[in-house]
């Protein structure tokens, strides 16, 4: 098998990114868009070479000799934006109206709307 056939699909720079951020509102399928970015990374990498976690802060990530990590957020804020920019990470978000987040997590919670509104608030504030 010719060797350019045996390495794994990356993006056109020709490589796999070292940092993708899964980012998005709850509600808005962030933990979905976060599961699909892992396998994809999988894939291109290897599951072994990959460490995901969830991270609201740079602090937060595990620490690993791994090269490749993919973390999953629910806020913006501005010493993790920073940070990712320094890594030039991959951004991937998930977007969805946040009345209908809002609805959802309401009915999948069987919370007060009014709550589910300041969570969603909080996931904003920055």
């Amino acid at each position: 098998m010719p060797e350019a056939a045996k390495q794994p699909d990356v993006p056109a720079g020709g490589r796999a990114p070292n940092l993708v951020a899964a980012i998005g509102l709850h509600g808005s399928a962030s933990t979905w868009v976060f599961n699909i970015v892992r396998e994809l990374m999988s894939a291109a990498v290897g599951t072994d070479e990959i460490v995901s976690a969830y991270a609201e802060q740079p602090s937060q990530l595990p620490q690993s000799g791994s090269t490749f990590q993919v973390i999953k957020s629910h806020h913006g804020r501005a010493e993790p934006d920073a940070w990712l920019k320094e890594k030039s990470a991959r951004l991937v978000l998930s977007l969805r109206d946040p009345r209908d987040a809002a609805i959802s997590m309401s009915q999948r919670f069987s919370a007060p709307l009014d709550h589910t509104i300041v969570w969603l608030a909080n996931d904003s504030a920055g």
